[in-house]
């Protein structure tokens, strides 16, 4: 089982873009079946970093969403722990069928990260 959360909170505020690409990359240095997906958005949320260093596992999807979250499934079915990333309104509407169907019917194991939720914005 992979535990993503320790339970620790640490007070210093940093943008999600900086947390998620680092957390990502330590989690992938422990976790060789961590496969990173993103939707064309890898400069905003800083996963081309961690593609750097892990370019096998770090998976360029393109603006397809609902796409990026059947690759997903897939992998989950493969044993990989695929994190899929998207901005909040794609990830909340544009692929919500693909994410019922073959994400939560299916019981797989994807993790949804959804960033840039509007008016926060301010990096994109």
């Amino acid at each position: 089982m992979l535990n993503l959360y320790n339970g620790a909170q640490k007070k210093d505020e940093m943008e999600m873009r900086k947390v998620y690409s680092s957390k990502l990359a330590e989690l992938m240095e422990k976790h060789n079946e961590i496969i990173a997906l993103e939707a064309d958005l890898m400069n905003a949320i800083t996963t081309n970093k961690v593609q750097d260093k892990y370019p096998e596992r770090v998976i360029n999807c393109g603006i397809m969403e609902a796409n990026m979250v059947g690759v997903a499934a897939g992998m989950s079915i493969a044993g990989k722990y695929p994190f899929a990333h998207t901005f909040t309104a794609f990830a909340s509407r544009r692929c919500f069928d693909q994410l019922f169907m073959s994400g939560a019917y299916q019981k797989n194991n994807i993790k949804i990260i959804a960033s840039d939720a509007g008016v926060t914005a301010v990096h994109n």
